[in-house]
């Protein structure tokens, strides 16, 4: 029988038979038949044309019939064949996967077309597998032996049992990821969960799979707990005690793990359990399945953090030791490193719970460092148990005993965990020190002190003293606290109110006390706290700071000015080194008088008091109730180191001196115009250098009697002695009355007023004298005028006994005698300069000026001169002659000159100073007087007819007229300047004033050269020259007498005014005080005129005032210069008339008063005047008049004031 099947159109679901369907059912049937019989199988197989149709036909009629039964038994073996003859039956694979011809773990057939088949591994637990079938999509075939290659083809998993990590790989890609379906879960989870751990043991554990296997079950949530599925990695192993303790129930997981008889009757009920010991493996599942077990680093940190914050005290304990066995059993001992990485992140965090201290300790002092707080950390902890906690009880956290590492390790591991947690075996010496501050200071305030304190007090002395040398900045906090006992230990008292080395009856209690004797051995640590070996300078301080809050600056009583008495005695004797450091502030005993310690007695800001300087103020002050310091006898102190020590004050706390706040003034209400005969001539005798070189040399003698230059300018001293005594003005009046006045409000002070023999009156660089003068007793005068000049060099020269005799001395020797006086008082001589003949010659500098005083000096005649000699040489070639000081270089030759014509015009090389070398004729050349010519000198080498100056000189008229003529003649030959020079040369060689005794017949040469001047001259005019030149000789004339008779004469001190009484007009002429200068005074005349002319033609009269103002004190100005003062820039007139003549000084007087003082302020600026008045207001037309009048007449005493000097 032949069966044609249509492969091609069954395979598209068309199928058509050339033979009757019934036939082919028939067929087939029988041929089923014959195959579930297997008889006739290999004959029915055999006529087939084409054995693979077999698929194809079972397909189809399994599909189109439903008479078919198909078992299991009938389909294995139709698989088998099939898996025989695998190679024939490839190409229908599709068609063999649609077949129902498969078993699958429930025993039931089902195709394998589209079903993802899986081939369930012998002895895996079938409860709930269904449910992972359908979970994952996939078919579940029981395991056939003789069908592995049909299956292996047909693409089906397979898990061999001998290949453990199928199965596992089975449970890792279909049932883990649904084990929260499987139901119930106690009876299918667990199995399941139960049955892979022990599969898991017999993996390689170094294999990958392993390790992802383990990786895929920590993270399953398989643990069903309060509803919610967890896995095991998110819980912890309740065996664990630090979990146990730190985790909330919650974080573990179901009792019923650890809960044995539970488990052993659970699993009891499990059909397929084949375990008798499942319930006591289960914590080790869990572990396996990654149960937290382990306490890790950070999980330490989190715990002791979570406990900073543990209200209940119990329960902080308990799990604080549960924490602190952990820590300190090393458990990380196979990491030292991440063991001491844990002790550096866990010792700063307060978990531990804080020790209690003794009850007595806290009754001297409670706690104070975070008293409220309950747990404290390992940093800076001390054991409670150490020896050393009354010495930080207030300052330290103490730790409880079972923190002590004592209690884990040995000696070794033990000082690793102290460095590494921070635990202090003993208290850092800070916080012995804190401690002191906090219970002294609590005791200070709040309790009496007991004996415990004071025995916890000796212990900390102990201490301190022990380690001060290392830790003397940590000590500074102690100055201020009150740390020591005294009063045999009844009284804290600060360390700066103790002094070791101090007399019993030296304390001032309670404010200054001794060391007591039973501390003293801890002095050292005490000196070190503020304390002093002997009282110090701040002590007092602040002992009179004390007294002065208790009285408020009142009177004070009879106890606390004995205080005050101790106190300031003992300021004022301390060292003046310790005065570089002055405190800020200071309080001085005083009263309104300073006289005596009496019930008057307060207590004053220094800056306030008053030191009585000056002793002659005592009796004038007593009605100006000022503040006074008591004076240095009420403490038993020398004046001396009293004064010393206020002056080593500083600024800020000095008590003002009585001469600085008062100043004494002179009563001008009774002053008037008074004769100056007497004061003038005195004052050129203290302005003559003579004099103030004298001063100068008792300057040099006391400093080199003290032996102190080091800091000293002596220079500078030197010549403000000398500028003080050139500007010193001497004023007689028959009453010399002073008040006192304050110096800043100008205000007299009541009861004042004195009557005084001699005042010193020093306005800036002006010093007047006022002396009463009632009587010309020349003894009282010169006495009271050595005392008003001791007044005057008092800051420079100390005045004693010695200079006072050797002062008078000098204000009545000669000048010339001025260096004997001061050899015979035995003052020392100094180098600087030399005074010969009363007066001080330096060594000139060449090019310098001879001073127009000096000219007289020079010698008219024509003579040589010699190398290196000192000459005057006529540099001007005008009128105005100009004399400089030369030496002699070279004497040039002069071959072509006669012998008549060499002695006045050779010629020579000179310096004149700064490298500059002239060839001049002789002719411009002078030749000194030596000194002891002068009163001898000869004219043309004829000598004088007996001696003096009076005497007469042998003269031969003629001679001397021929010897002129010829020199006249030749000097015609020359230039006109120079021609005018020798001129004058010879007029002034015959002058008759500088040729006394001669007169007649000096006229009479003089009249002879004028009338040969006029033939040679040809009708020249040379009237104007010959009457300068006449001027220039009287001049010299009166300096050479002058000069002889200070040479000749002994001198009182009064010689001046008489001797210029005899002679010239001295009230009006006084001899210049030191070198003129006369261009200048030419010059400043000349614009005075200008200003005059000015005020004579102007017609507004404030106007006329202001320019008649402007010429005289130019006038005055121009005057100085000719008398050789030094320029000054004042505009007052009465300070410029000073030291010129009495009309001048007298009138310029009165035209500073008509005009009002500061009159070329007043005369311009409105301001100066009172509202509504201007200048133009103020001054009119009498004022312009009177203006006028004054300057003319001063305009010409001024004039004849320079003339004479210039």
């Amino acid at each position: 029988m032949e069966y044609v099947l249509n492969y091609e159109g069954m395979l598209k679901g068309e199928t058509a038979f050339k033979t009757e369907a019934k036939t082919f059912q028939e067929t087939g049937v029988l041929l089923l038949d014959s195959v579930v019989h297997l008889h006739g199988l290999d004959k029915i197989t055999a006529t087939l044309n084409k054995p693979d149709t077999i698929v194809p036909i079972l397909y189809y009629v399994i599909r189109h019939t439903q008479e078919l039964e198909l078992t299991t038994e009938r389909c294995n073996v139709i698989l088998k064949y099939i898996n025989q003859h695998l190679d024939v039956f490839k190409k229908n694979k599709v068609l063999l996967m649609q077949l129902p011809f498969y078993t699958s773990f429930l025993g039931t057939l089902v195709p394998l077309y589209n079903t993802n088949p899986v081939i369930l591994p012998d002895g895996l637990p079938t409860c709930g597998i269904d449910i992972v079938q359908k979970e994952n999509g996939i078919t579940l075939l029981k395991r056939n032996l003789y069908l592995e290659e049909l299956y292996k083809y047909l693409d089906c998993r397979d898990t061999r049992v001998d290949n453990k990590e199928e199965e596992i790989g089975f449970y890792c890609d279909y049932i883990l990821p649904v084990v929260q379906k499987l139901i119930p879960w106690h009876e299918v989870c667990l199995q399941h969960m139960e049955y892979l751990c022990n599969n898991l043991g017999k993996m390689d554990q170094r294999s990958n799979k392993y390790k992802h296997t383990i990786s895929l079950i920590q993270n399953t949530r398989f643990i069903l707990k309060d509803g919610c599925y967890f896995a095991a990695t998110h819980l912890y192993d309740p065996q664990n005690a630090v979990f146990k303790a730190m985790e909330s129930p919650d974080s573990f997981p179901p009792e019923i793990f650890y809960e044995h008889n539970k488990l052993i009757d659970l699993h009891a009920s499990f059909s397929c359990c084949k375990s008798s010991c499942f319930g006591c493996k289960w914590p080790e599942y869990l572990r396996t399945y990654g149960l937290r077990q382990t306490v890790t680093a950070d999980m330490v940190v989190q715990y002791t953090h979570a406990l900073e914050k543990e209200t209940d005290k119990k329960l902080l304990g308990c799990h604080a030791k549960v924490m602190l066995d952990h820590i300190m059993t090393g458990r990380y001992d196979d990491k030292e490193e991440d063991y001491r990485s844990l002790l550096q992140r866990i010792k700063c965090i307060s978990f531990l719970p804080r020790a209690g201290v003794n009850e007595t300790w806290c009754e001297i002092c409670p706690l104070i460092l975070d008293e409220d707080r309950q747990v404290v950390p390992f940093q800076n902890g001390i054991s409670i148990t150490n020896e050393m906690v009354c010495l930080c009880w207030t300052s330290a956290v103490f730790l409880p005993q079972w923190v002590d590492p004592d209690y884990y390790y040995g000696r070794q591991r033990k000082e690793m965990i102290y460095t590494e947690l921070g635990i202090l075996k003993e208290p850092t010496f800070q916080m012995v020190v804190s401690h002191s501050i906090n219970i002294c200071k609590h005791q200070f305030k709040n309790a009496e002190i007991t004996a415990d304190f004071a025995d916890v007090m000796e212990k900390i002395y102990r201490y301190l003293n022990d380690n001060r040398k290392s830790h003397e900045q940590q000590l500074i906090a102690l100055k201020t606290v009150p740390c020591v006992l005294v009063e045999n230990n009844s009284l804290l008292v600060m360390p700066c109110r103790i002094s070791s080395n101090i007399q019993q009856d030296g304390e001032i209690k309670p404010h200054l006390y001794k060391l007591p004797e039973e501390i003293f051995h801890f002095c050292h640590l005490f000196l070190l706290l503020g304390a002093t070996d002997t009282p110090s300078l701040d002590q007092f301080v602040y002992v009179l700071d004390e007294l002065h809050s208790i009285t408020h600056g009142k009177r004070s009583n009879a106890n606390i000015n004995t205080k005050i008495q101790k106190a300031t005695k003992g300021l004022f004797l301390c060292p003046l080194g310790s005065w570089k450091e002055s405190p800020s502030h200071l309080y001085l005993p005083c009263n309104k008088y300073g006289i005596g310690m009496n019930e008057d007695v307060f207590l004053c800001d220094s800056r306030e008091v008053i030191y009585r300087d000056v002793p002659a103020f005592k009796t004038r002050i007593k009605e100006s109730k000022l503040n006074i310091l008591f004076d240095s006898l009420n403490f038993g102190i020398p004046i001396d180191k009293w004064e010393e020590a206020i002056n080593a004050m500083s600024q800020t706390i000095r008590p003002r001196f009585l001469s600085k706040v008062v100043e004494e003034e002179i009563d001008t209400s009774d002053v008037m115009n008074v004769d100056f005969c007497y004061g003038t001539g005195m004052m050129e005798h203290i302005q003559s250098e003579s004099f103030c070189h004298g001063v100068v040399r008792l300057f040099q003698h006391q400093l080199h009697k003290n032996e102190n230059t080091g800091d000293i300018d002596v220079e500078a001293i030197e010549n403000s002695i000398r500028q003080r005594l050139h500007n010193i003005k001497i004023v007689h009046l028959p009453i010399v009355k002073t008040f006192l006045k304050y110096s800043d409000t100008k205000a007299r002070l009541l009861g004042s007023e004195e009557e005084k023999e001699c005042f010193v009156l020093q306005q800036t660089d002006n010093i007047t004298i006022y002396i009463q003068f009632s009587s010309t007793n020349q003894v009282n005068f010169i006495k009271k005028l050595t005392i008003a000049v001791c007044d005057v060099i008092q800051d420079h020269v100390k005045v004693d006994p010695e200079i006072v005799l050797v002062l008078q001395e000098m204000m009545t020797c000669d000048l010339f005698d001025m260096s004997d006086v001061l050899d015979r008082s035995n003052i020392r001589e100094y180098t600087d300069c030399l005074t010969v003949g009363g007066d001080q010659f330096f060594i000139p500098q060449p090019g310098t000026e001879i001073p127009i005083k000096d000219h007289h000096l020079l010698k008219q005649n024509f003579e040589d001169f010699e190398i290196g000699e000192f000459v005057g040489y006529e540099s001007s070639d005008s009128e105005e002659v100009l004399l400089i000081y030369a030496t002699i270089k070279e004497i040039m030759q002069a071959t072509e000159l006669q012998s008549e014509e060499s002695l006045w015009r050779k010629k020579y090389k000179i310096d004149i100073g700064n490298d500059r070398i002239l060839t001049v004729p002789g002719y411009l050349l002078y030749k000194f007087i030596e000194l002891e010519e002068i009163g001898e000198e000869t004219v043309s080498g004829v000598p004088r007819e007996g001696s003096g100056a009076g005497c007469k000189f042998a003269i031969d008229v003629n001679a001397v007229e021929n010897e002129i003529k010829k020199k006249l003649e030749q000097a015609w030959k020359l230039p006109d300047s120079d021609r005018k020079k020798i001129l004058r040369r010879l007029y002034l060689q015959w002058h008759p004033d500088k040729n006394p005794g001669n007169e007649k017949e000096c006229t009479k040469i003089m009249q002879f050269i004028q009338q040969i001047v006029q033939k040679l001259d040809k009708g020249d005019n040379l009237g104007t020259f010959f009457e300068n030149v006449y001027k220039q000789g009287q001049r010299d004339g009166f300096f050479r007498q002058s000069y002889r008779f200070r040479r000749s004469h002994q001198s009182t001190g009064f010689y001046r005014g008489s001797h210029r009484s005899d002679s010239h007009d001295s009230r009006n002429y006084p001899p210049p005080g030191r070198d003129p200068n006369s261009r200048e005074a030419r010059r400043w005349y000349r614009q005075a005129e200008h200003d005059f002319h000015a005020a004579c033609a102007d017609v507004s009269n404030v106007w006329t005032c202001f320019k008649c103002h402007q010429a005289i004190e130019k006038g005055l100005k121009a005057a100085c210069y000719s008398a050789g003062y030094a320029s000054s820039q004042s505009h007052d007139l009465n300070s410029l008339a000073r030291g010129l003549t009495s009309n001048i000084s007298n009138k310029a007087g009165e035209l500073e008063n008509l005009l009002g003082p500061s009159g070329s302020i007043r005369l311009r600026y409105p301001d100066r005047h009172n509202l509504p008045n201007i200048p133009c207001d103020a001054y009119g037309t009498s004022h312009a008049s009177e203006a006028k009048r004054l300057a003319g007449e001063i305009m010409h005493d001024i004039s004849k004031y320079i003339t004479i000097l210039c």
